[in-house]
């Protein structure tokens, strides 16, 4: 009897263990096991970007560093040259849960100064402004949304010497989709317009892209396997509707997008744990797709 009680204990043990969720997610990535539940940005945040000039360089050669308060805001995100050479670095500060400011840091490695700082202004939960301001005060541009029935828009930027810039306008369909969006860039001129097709799970279709004399110019049709929210496929069709490029994609056991194909060359490869990316092998198209780089991601538990 005693023995049956102590290896019940044992095999509760060994189940809590594996069942106990990962403190720190790091190091180099395995196969998907990760339960989707729990190993997403709900749960945990991320703390570190990586770059590894090839997939088998020992080391990186530079990363991000990314730090939080207590209440779980992101207050630093700095850059650094390998081994520990601060080239950059941003800072935050919170107002009522909402971000309030960024302050850009640049200049000398090691001693960066402040170069900008971004202002937030805010109607209720939406963000309608951000000022971005010189170490003196002065105004460099300013980003604005004007929101109708609490939707967006419009945005734009406006300069002293621009005005009013970069203008984006949307229109949406009765569920809530983006239908259209019109580009303007200087003297409210039109630059572009996007139309846009969902089906029955509002998934995006179809992209219908027209110039500035609304004149079609390329068409994107994507295609889904079974309930997958990110397409499989996406095709890029001319005016007259022929082919002029497409990408394939695969997946994991959780739905996430593993590998990008132009035909049969690999564009890019990721590897996942639940729903947090974990590892992205990227390859160049202007050089052949030789493979040109990987980023490594590690997070906490929020």
């Amino acid at each position: 009897m005693k023995k049956l009680f102590y290896l019940l204990i044992i095999m509760h043990c060994m189940l809590s263990c594996k069942n106990k969720e990962i403190e720190t997610v790091k190091g180099p990535p395995g196969p998907n096991e990760g339960d989707t539940s729990i190993y997403n940005s709900g749960h945990y945040r991320l703390t570190k970007v990586l770059q590894f000039s090839k997939s088998d360089s020992p080391e990186p050669y530079a990363y991000v560093q990314f730090d939080y308060d207590a209440q779980g805001n992101l207050v630093r995100e700095a850059m650094y040259d390998a081994p520990d050479k601060l080239v950059t670095y941003k800072t935050y500060t919170y107002l009522d849960g909402r971000k309030a400011t960024q302050n850009v840091y640049d200049g000398v490695v090691n001693s960066p100064t402040l170069s900008r700082t971004i202002t937030y202004t805010y109607e209720g939960d939406l963000l309608t402004r951000e000022d971005v301001t010189s170490v003196d005060g002065t105004v460099l541009r300013s980003v604005h949304n004007v929101y109708a029935n609490r939707k967006l828009a419009e945005t734009y930027t406006f300069s002293q010497s621009l005005g009013k810039h970069h203008n984006s306008r949307y229109t949406y369909d009765g569920r809530g989709n983006v239908a259209k969006m019109q580009s303007y860039m200087y003297n409210n001129e039109l630059s572009n317009t996007e139309n846009y097709t969902y089906d029955d799970r509002n998934r995006l279709i179809r992209t219908e892209r027209f110039d500035h004399r609304n004149q079609l110019e390329v068409v994107t049709v994507a295609a889904y396997t079974g309930n997958n929210t990110l397409p499989s496929s996406e095709t890029n069709l001319n005016a007259a509707g022929n082919v002029r490029s497409g990408r394939t994609y695969d997946f994991d056991v959780a739905g996430n997008q593993i590998q990008t194909m132009i035909g049969t060359n690999i564009l890019n490869k990721r590897k996942y744990y639940g729903k947090l990316l974990r590892e992205q092998i990227s390859y160049s198209p202007e050089w052949g797709f030789t493979e040109m780089g990987m980023s490594r991601y590690e997070y906490e538990k929020r």
